[in-house]
């Protein structure tokens, strides 16, 4: 039934929006945190509960996926939704710092437009250190901490203009806006990039093993014939490869003026292949970096007869590492960030309105790491990927394309890689021998392990056995709607693959609500905040990239960047999507009334302050002082609770 067509719909909602809540409250405040087996039927809350659910299953429903858009959404419409969040302040207060942000940025975008309407089409070089300072710095005066960034108080390389040096355009791949696309070369089809299959995409008249001489030398630890399918056996090759990005239509280019003087071609989307190496190394300083990867070259296409260029090439290759920062910022964004994490989270967060009561133990917690996440995608998602929008404006790919990227992570997605460790292993990088720095691994596992023992304490206090996981209801029936296997009257609704129907034991549950806090915080923020430093500086992140008759052909100069308009936009869109911070890692447990849950966040806030904190500022000081990039996007002091921009 279409609420636009039934004023009855109107009326309905009118009275659960505004009244029901009124009803319930008196009664409400006297139910206790509790699993629904422990309720019976002849106490009062339970009939408390059931109604509640009733009501917010009449508010919140699940959009099934579609061909256009693979991802259970929300069913409702914007307009709708404004609606319901002013009845509701939990949601409304993060709402409006969204609204406002989204707002100030619009101006502050006019502004610069209007300040420079004069000037050139495409910005000196020097002009965008001021760009990242104009749409940087401005939210801040604002919005205060909410809207800071990490890289102005911590130690950072804000050395903009060396970030794509060799060597931090490689730790970039590992410290920068997409540290999910490298992955280590095997020879097993199960781990990492099977050499079998990258070689057909190779071109074979590039001499690959000379590059990888030049890089890594003939003869390393007592080895006489270092070969590089040596070096793969030894666990020292990584690539980053692309397949989703292959094949990707280019379309019109906004930016571009109908008859552009001089000629200027925007370049497709291409899907590049980097291989690097782990050498040796002698740090006398941190002698536990016993190697450092290093770039081999850059194949400019997936196809075999793409050029090919290497270290040595000069201007050529800066071109070269732009083609692949282009490549990996789009991935980014719109497979590991809006696709992987926003459009995947959003029905565990919709599906725990429809099922778990306000009053279940999951729920009181469940509802701090979702704040934001709807919002954000009912208000963000079609100003990103809607004709006309930033995605359409940004990449050459288009909106069309955008929906493509979403349908290939759509097809490739399961449950079981959503797990942080899982999926290191997988990529082959959780060997930190072969790969000693990796601050998203690094980083990530302290923290993944943080939530993990918040989590395991966390449901000790709740279920006291299997039995107390196999009796919940209200958690089978919450599963059964996530999962593609899912039965009963809400089974499979949001068709996530590999996602238990059902959950047999607390070891289960406990990995559930595990990896659903990690998407939610570390794995967000590692895909998100990065951008507000390295995504907004076109120089070293591009979007568009352009062939112009005013540059010699072939090598670098800044008539391949985007026009002024587009390196503009992409300052504005990423700002809006790196900079809220609404709070803190596992912060809300004074706000809990259970004095269980709060015992359990009490310590495991602590735990983040007292303990991770440290360590992770001691890593980051070793990092700045020997020459690495800093990682402050998983400090707990800017880690939020959920995805909130």
């Amino acid at each position: 039934m279409d609420p636009e067509k039934h004023p009855r719909t109107h009326l309905l909602l009118f009275i659960c929006y505004f009244y029901l809540p009124f009803i319930y409250s008196a009664s409400a405040a006297r139910c206790p945190v509790s699993l629904p087996q422990k309720v019976t039927s002849q106490n009062p809350c339970y009939q408390v509960r059931n109604l509640a659910l009733e009501r917010q299953r009449s508010i919140y429903s699940l959009k099934p996926p579609s061909p256009l858009l693979p991802y259970a959404r929300l069913n409702m419409t914007i307009p709708q939704y404004a609606e319901y969040l002013k009845t509701d302040p939990f949601l409304n207060h993060h709402a409006q710092l969204l609204i406002g942000l989204s707002q100030l940025n619009n101006k502050t975008l006019y502004s610069y437009m209007k300040a420079t309407q004069n000037l050139p089409r495409i910005p000196e070089l020097n002009e965008y250190a001021g760009m990242l300072s104009f749409f940087g710095d401005y939210p801040e005066k604002v919005f205060g901490e909410h809207v800071r960034r990490p890289s102005q108080y911590e130690l950072f390389q804000s050395d903009h203009s060396t970030w794509l040096s060799d060597d931090f355009f490689t730790q970039q791949r590992l410290a920068g806006t997409n540290p999910m696309a490298i992955k280590q070369v095997t020879f097993s089809k199960k781990r990492g990039i099977y050499w079998q299959e990258l070689k057909k995409n190779l071109n074979p008249n590039f001499n690959w093993q000379t590059a990888f001489q030049q890089v890594a030398g003939s003869c390393v630890s007592g080895i006489s014939q270092y070969s590089l399918e040596t070096a793969i056996e030894h666990g020292h090759i990584f690539a980053i490869r692309h397949p989703l990005s292959d094949n990707m239509a280019k379309m019109r280019d906004i930016a571009t003026p109908p008859v552009p003087h001089p000629p200027r071609e925007m370049w497709p989307m291409r899907s590049p292949i980097s291989l690097f190496v782990s050498v040796p190394t002698l740090d006398r300083i941190n002698p536990e970096n016993k190697r450092k990867l290093k770039p081999i070259a850059i194949q400019m296409d997936y196809k075999p007869d793409s050029p090919v260029y290497t270290p040595r090439d000069g201007c050529k290759w800066t071109l070269a590492k732009l083609n692949v920062q282009l490549t990996d910022l789009a991935q980014a964004q719109l497979i590991e960030h809006l696709s992987k994490v926003h459009f995947t989270v959003e029905a565990f967060c919709v599906s725990l309105q429809r099922h778990l009561s306000e009053f279940h133990p999951l729920h009181i917690i469940m509802k701090y790491h979702c704040r934001g996440v709807i919002t954000s995608n009912t208000f963000g998602a079609p100003v990103l990927v809607a004709p006309e929008g930033f995605v359409d404006q940004l990449y050459p790919v288009g909106w069309q394309g955008a929906f493509t990227y979403i349908q290939r992570a759509s097809s490739v997605t399961n449950w079981e890689d959503l797990d942080f460790e899982t999926y290191n292993k997988k990529r082959g990088i959780d060997d930190a021998e072969s790969l000693p720095y990796f601050p998203y691994r690094d980083d990530g596992k302290l923290i993944s392990d943080a939530i993990k023992a918040m989590v395991t304490d966390y449901i000790n206090a709740f279920y006291l056995s299997d039995n107390d996981v196999r009796a919940d209801n209200e958690l089978q029936t919450y599963v059964s709607e996530i999962s593609i296997d899912g039965k009963g009257p809400y089974g499979g609704t949001a068709q996530i693959k590999g996602f238990p129907p059902r959950v047999k034991s607390k070891m289960e549950l406990i990995d559930i609500i595990h990896r659903f806090i990690w998407l939610m915080t570390g794995q967000h923020a590692a895909v998100s905040f990065p951008l507000s430093d390295y995504g907004i500086y076109p120089p070293n992140a591009p979007t568009k990239l352009y062939n112009d008759s005013r540059g010699p052909e072939g090598q670098f100069s800044i008539y391949n960047l985007p026009y002024r308009f587009t390196a503009a936009i992409q300052n504005r869109a990423f700002i809006s999507l790196s900079s809220l911070r609404l709070d803190r890692l596992f912060d809300y447990g004074p706000l809990l009334e259970d004095s269980r849950a709060r015992e359990v966040l009490y310590k495991h806030y602590s735990n983040l302050v007292n303990k991770v904190e440290l360590v992770l500022d001691e890593r980051n000081k070793n990092r700045h002082n020997t020459g690495f990039l800093t990682y402050p996007y998983l400090l707990p002091r800017w880690l939020p609770n959920g995805v909130q921009t």
